[in-house]
């Protein structure tokens, strides 16, 4: 009966999932293609099943991963489990009595789910068909429009984006990727083209804005830039204008603007835009009765208002408007000590309104940085003799200061 036993052709078919482990595991050296020491940075879970036209001869079968302490018996089934393969290349071994064999399989991936069948034959083992299955996650580093195939952050492969891929979440067609972009997917081996993604998915980061408007693209009317935001803010035709913005052209330097919008991509690059944009507006920062405060308006001062024949204002707000001396001058102090007293003040509606040349606003600040901001101190005088103190903050535009 051994004999017969032996004589007899096994057929395996092996499933290996890929299975992340944490970065704290064993670093034996391998020939793991994303790097050194990172043999043991990931699992693999082999489960498989050897076949046999010879009746009850695939119980007792060892199959093991050669160089490792992993090792299964193949029940009355055939059936066997082994986890904790490591990537790279893996030598899997069948045994039973006097009889051995092995395979390779080759540059095993983070993620990666392999099936085999294998025929087992004496001291032979004979691969008939390999399948390579993997997910990946991550964002993507480089994007090679002319293969239509994307790298992905921890992977050291292309894979290729073709028309049969599944598109889900934000993302329509290949166009719409990005670098940056985090997208996860599966993907399979192909024989011609290497890795083909088969799905894949991303969202777009979402994000705010509010700020003084510092630039306006006026040339091709497509982006401007404010103040504490980073990037470019672009618009298309999905950019919504709330209140009294009806379009791109009712933007102006200087406007306290505020809005979200989304990271998308144009030409393979990163860029953010807009959603929705309005202007910031003071009704909603309207103080409880009692209060008492002064708003410079606007908040946002341009260096090119030196020689300015014009004005700006600070409104003093509040229960107690009523009560500022207008026949006093209301001052302006800044950063370096500098004063610069209104040129006059008359109440207007619930509030005290006091004006200023704006030619003379940048004697309060010594260094004026494009892009930042300051804090303006407000004095003057009530009806009582009494001397408020006030501050407010305003943006600075424009070029740099000599």
């Amino acid at each position: 009966m051994n004999k017969m036993k032996f004589s007899c052709q096994f057929l395996a078919v092996l499933s290996v999932a890929i299975l992340l482990l944490c970065a704290s595991c064993s670093s034996e050296k391998s020939s793991n293609p994303v790097g050194s020491d990172m043999s043991y940075q990931a699992a693999a879970k082999v489960n498989g099943q050897v076949l046999s036209s010879c009746p009850g001869s695939v119980n007792g079968i060892n199959v093991s991963i050669v160089g490792t302490d992993l090792t299964a018996v193949t029940d009355a089934q055939g059936l066997f489990a082994l986890q904790g393969a490591p990537l790279g290349d893996q030598q899997l071994a069948f045994a039973q009595g006097d009889y051995q064999g092995s395979m390779v399989i080759n540059d095993i991936k983070a993620r990666e789910r392999i099936t085999v069948q294998v025929h087992f034959e004496s001291a032979a083992v004979t691969v008939e068909s390999m399948g390579r299955e993997a997910s990946f996650e991550g964002q993507i580093t480089v994007i090679d429009p002319g293969t239509s195939s994307i790298t992905v952050e921890g992977t050291v492969e292309p894979i290729v984006i073709e028309s049969t891929t599944e598109f889900e979440g934000d993302i329509q067609v290949f166009e719409d990727l990005f670098v940056g972009l985090m997208v996860e997917g599966e993907a399979i081996k192909a024989a011609d083209m290497g890795w083909v993604a088969t799905k894949i998915e991303a969202e777009y980061q979402e994000a705010e804005f509010k700020g003084a408007i510092l630039t306006i693209d006026e040339l091709n009317l497509s982006f401007f830039t404010v103040a504490g935001f980073l990037d470019p803010i672009y618009v298309d035709e999905y950019t919504v204008y709330e209140g009294e913005l009806t379009g791109f052209a009712d933007l102006r330097v200087g406007q306290l603007v505020k809005g979200e919008g989304v990271y998308k991509g144009f030409e393979y690059e990163q860029r953010f835009y807009a959603t929705k944009v309005e202007l910031e507006t003071d009704d909603e920062e309207e103080v409880e009765l009692g209060e008492f405060r002064a708003v410079i308006k606007p908040n946002s001062w341009n260096l090119n208002w030196q020689g300015s024949s014009g004005h700006f204002s600070v409104e003093i707000r509040g229960e107690g408007y009523a009560d500022v001396d207008t026949t006093s001058p209301i001052i302006l102090e800044g950063d370096s000590g500098a004063t610069l007293e209104s040129l006059s003040a008359k109440r207007s509606g619930h509030h005290v309104r006091a004006f200023f040349a704006k030619m003379d606003a940048f004697t309060l600040l010594e260094e004026a940085v494009p892009g930042n901001s300051y804090e303006i101190t407000i004095t003057g005088t009530l009806l009582d003799g009494t001397t408020f103190v006030l501050t407010d903050t305003i943006y600075v535009l424009g070029p740099t200061a000599e």
